[in-house]
């Protein structure tokens, strides 16, 4: 079975986007993977570049608030810092929470940081890495590298 997959940050320009290349890179198949924000904002370009870099495609990606995802029952609801996860009106019902606080790579409003980019982008990886192989068998979560054995979610007990 598929399982659904959010990922949030507040603006869904850079952590989200990366999160949800990253996870459904690692997953495949067995989820599907979605991004949103609470705020407005569009796709970062250094992230998509930064992506690129670990020979990940995020450029078809694009900006979604989590209001748009209200129809949705997720099985797993991410919040990628302390602001979506104030903000956030979605509840998401039964869904798993993961929580973490990655530091965003823009926070003096310059974006052309690429070594901060890719320190984010690291960071996400990480936890990724983490989560997948947490509720996923078979994850080999490596982005750069063979594709990852998809044997499928774990069973529950």
């Amino acid at each position: 079975m598929t399982k659904k997959i959010l990922v949030v940050c507040a603006t869904n320009s850079i952590k989200s986007q990366i999160a949800q290349g990253m996870i459904q890179h690692f997953v495949g198949r067995w989820a599907k993977v979605y991004s949103g924000g609470v705020k407005e904002g569009a796709l970062n370009p250094l992230a998509v570049e930064s992506m690129d870099d670990v020979g990940l495609d995020i450029s078809s990606q694009s900006h979604h608030y989590t209001e748009d995802y209200d129809n949705v029952l997720f099985d797993f609801i991410i919040t990628l810092d302390s602001e979506s996860r104030e903000l956030m009106p979605y509840a998401g019902g039964g869904a798993l929470k993961g929580i973490t606080n990655i530091e965003d790579p823009i926070l003096d409003g310059s974006s052309n940081d690429k070594a901060r980019m890719n320190k984010c982008r690291d960071a996400v990886r990480d936890y990724c890495r983490v989560f997948c192989k947490m509720h996923f068998t078979g994850v080999k979560a490596n982005p750069k590298g063979k594709a990852p054995n998809r044997r499928g979610p774990k069973k529950k007990d």
